[in-house]
């Protein structure tokens, strides 16, 4: 084959290639339901919430997490499923639930993002999809700011008396 066949077989390839449309990156069967917004929905640590307990000194940050440990099944969160395992009974945090869900967000504020442990019984815990959000409430247990490395981390631990998957069926 010569050159000039070569370089026309070439082009005719990357015409064609340019043609074939692009597929969304991120298929419909993979994105997060409408109603997973763990920035602007009514939770203990949404955006405006969260911003609010950034600016917070030291001392009133404790203060805050104290009244907020005192509030049973008031805290409120969202996050995405990492993973789901049940408890042993000689297990420091099995004196929260049986059964233990971890869940993240993406960054909420700025480049703040949250980890959570959410505690529960394997009844309301099992029926959830790793991966995939779910909402819960509950009351806090425990609450670390990591706030001198990037992103910035909440580790949350909530005792939870309702776990919800998030959907949009």
């Amino acid at each position: 084959m010569n050159l000039i066949a070569r370089l026309g077989l070439t082009a005719v390839l990357a015409w064609a290639a340019a043609c074939v449309p692009k597929s969304d990156p991120d298929p419909e069967w993979m994105k997060l339901p409408k109603a997973y917004q763990p920035q602007t929905a009514d939770l203990t640590f949404n955006r405006v919430n969260l911003e609010r307990f950034n600016l917070l000194g030291e001392s009133e940050r404790s203060a805050f997490i104290e009244q907020l440990k005192q509030k049973a099944g008031t805290f409120r969160g969202q996050a995405v499923l990492k993973s789901g395992t049940a408890l042993g009974q000689g297990m420091d945090d099995a004196q929260y639930g049986s059964f233990e869900l971890q869940g993240a967000t993406e960054a909420v504020l700025y480049e703040v993002v949250i980890e959570y442990s959410v505690f529960t019984t394997p009844e309301l815990g099992r029926g959830l999809a790793a991966h995939r959000p779910f909402e819960f409430s509950g009351t806090l247990v425990e609450l670390r700011y990591q706030s001198a490395d990037k992103p910035r981390t909440l580790f949350i631990k909530v005792k939870a008396d309702d776990v919800r998957v998030i959907s949009d069926r």
